[in-house]
């Protein structure tokens, strides 16, 4: 049953980049330093949330922690595109197969940008099974924006690949919805993450 769920959600993968309406690129710039010997410290982002068609770029910064098998980061920053700046509040959670004690890996990102009266939320989650022999990440992500414009989900089988010990390759074809459930559209998203 594992063989055929990873092959499907592999065929959905490749398939993806074919039937693609959208292609996206996302650049992630990651630094974390812990302080002496504890497991605070201090992390930052630096992102263009995609290269393929704006300017625009997240800058973030601050405290982090790193418990046995999962870590969290409670940042802020500003969203800057056309030379505005825009307050951002983000958190970051992160659950490695070290907690569970199986090879799943979860991560998630909960964000708060000052945009007019009523602000725009943003929220990401991916849930990963962790392939033997550091072969990469196989999952299924979810990637959704919430605004008084109309709200955004998505859904999609993700694939990471590892390039070293600090750059990872992410593939994501994602599904679109708006906020009564009508498909809006499909993206092939690649992100780059680099990890300091």
């Amino acid at each position: 049953m594992r063989t055929f769920i990873i092959m499907l959600l592999l065929l959905m993968l490749f398939a993806g980049v074919a039937q693609a309406e959208t292609y996206n690129t996302r650049l992630l710039i990651h630094g974390q330093k812990t302080v002496g010997e504890s497991q605070f410290g201090v992390a930052g982002w630096v992102i263009a949330p995609n290269v393929t068609s704006s300017s625009t770029w997240v800058n973030l910064v601050g405290p982090c922690y790193d418990g046995e098998g999962w870590g969290v980061e409670l940042l802020g920053g500003m969203v800057v595109a056309d030379g505005k700046g825009k307050l951002l509040l983000d958190t970051r959670l992160e659950f490695t197969p070290k907690l569970w004690g199986v090879p799943v890996y979860s991560w998630h990102n909960f964000q708060w940008v000052m945009t007019g009266e009523t602000g725009t939320g943003y929220w990401y989650s991916q849930v990963d099974w962790v392939m033997p022999l550091g072969l990469g990440l196989l999952g299924v992500e979810t990637e959704n924006t919430f605004n008084s414009q109309g709200n955004d989900y998505s859904v999609a089988p993700h694939l990471a690949l590892p390039l070293g010990d600090h750059l990872a390759l992410v593939f994501a074809p994602q599904f679109h919805f708006n906020q009564v459930r009508d498909y809006t559209g499909f993206q092939f998203w690649f992100r780059a993450v680099v990890n300091f």
